[in-house]
């Protein structure tokens, strides 16, 4: 049995609005940039014994200074995708040429739809559609087949 999901994502809003910009932080970097993303997606460091580790901080003010037009094209495009990774990291970023960055949970979890809101099933196709709660505008509705 093949198992597909299809994932739609939606905006009402300005699409020029930064993550930085919707949650109001103060003296944001506007330096960090995707040219400045760095291919390493953790510290190079031993964290202290029993700490997080978390990606990559600077690599997360860069996401945090997209704006949710970028957010929107990249993950209806899968360059901005699902990655369960760690407890930290469940989304991740790939760029043109194949690099993946780590998205902290902290920065996914403020725009990612991730509650469900309805449920509806296509008793004939046997499909799920399930359409998520807005977060900043943001929308989501996944198409699940069996």
């Amino acid at each position: 049995m093949v198992f597909s999901v299809t994932s739609t994502f939606s905006f009402t809003g300005d699409m020029a609005a930064t993550l930085n910009t919707l949650t109001n932080v103060q003296g944001a970097d506007a330096t960090k940039t995707l040219a400045t993303l760095s291919t390493v997606n953790y510290p190079t460091t031993q964290p202290a014994p029993n700490a997080p580790v978390k990606p990559n901080a600077d690599n997360q003010l860069v996401f945090m200074n997209q704006s949710t037009g970028w957010w929107l094209e990249n993950l209806n495009s899968g360059a901005v995708y699902y990655l369960p990774f760690s407890n930290y990291v469940n989304w991740g970023y790939k760029d043109a040429s194949g690099n993946v960055y780590h998205i902290d949970m902290t920065i996914s979890n403020l725009l990612m739809p991730n509650k469900t809101k309805t449920t509806t099933r296509d008793s004939a196709t046997n499909a799920f559609t399930i359409v998520f709660e807005e977060k900043f505008g943001m929308g989501r509705t996944d198409v699940r087949t069996m």
